[in-house]
């Protein structure tokens, strides 16, 4: 199996494909410098895991990525370390520090795609803390749902009210081809239910 993890954290996604499927190989995307520095190192010796420290939008060049706050009972703010999930290429993420941030390479999907010559995808996780919906509509307008069987991936519209319009939009474009039955919506770590049951 072919698969995508963006927004790969720890990769705790990850272990349970490698777990659970037939990995063949399994890419990562993971722009946070220590949770990138921790899954190179993690998977060091893995030859079916391929890590990049790179963000993905519907965009490729370079942005932004601001830090989620982990204040603490001392009165610290932790902002690097493993496992800081909440990170975003969006500014408007509530959790976010404004002046805590690192500058990271960002790709979109197509282009991913082109550079490694990849023809087809078995599943696609995306958890990208508010860019979600819009990976999913420039996948939609590039047709690269028709080599892709799977799409796993977290809804940030509550936490990130500017993406409600790309939301819209996304379930619009998915209802006119037919197509929901691809996506499943994180209810839970690990945990998904099928998008169709949500937006039908």
């Amino acid at each position: 199996m072919i698969i995508i993890d963006v927004g790969a954290c720890v990769g705790e996604f990850t272990d349970f494909c490698l777990t659970e499927y037939p990995v063949e190989m399994i890419y990562l995307f993971e722009p946070l410098s220590a949770n990138y520095n921790f899954l190179a190192n993690k998977y060091r010796t893995n030859k079916k895991v391929k890590i990049y420290k790179t963000a993905m939008s519907d965009f490729d060049g370079k942005a932004n990525f601001y830090k989620k706050r982990y204040p603490q009972k001392t009165g610290e703010i932790l902002f690097d370390f493993p496992g800081n999930a909440g990170s975003s290429l969006r500014r408007d993420k509530g959790s976010t520090s404004k002046k805590h941030f690192e500058v990271v390479q960002v790709i979109k999907l197509s282009t991913f795609l082109t550079m490694e010559k990849i023809k087809s995808i078995d599943i696609l996780k995306i958890d990208v803390e508010g860019s979600e919906y819009a990976i999913m509509n420039d996948m939609i307008d590039n047709l690269l749902y028709q080599i892709i069987d799977k799409i796993y991936y977290e809804d940030h519209a509550r936490k990130v009210a500017g993406i409600k319009k790309d939301k819209a939009e996304f379930v619009k474009k998915a209802k006119e081809l037919g197509i929901l039955g691809k996506f499943y919506l994180q209810s839970a770590l690990l945990k998904y239910v099928p998008a169709i049951k949500l937006f039908s």
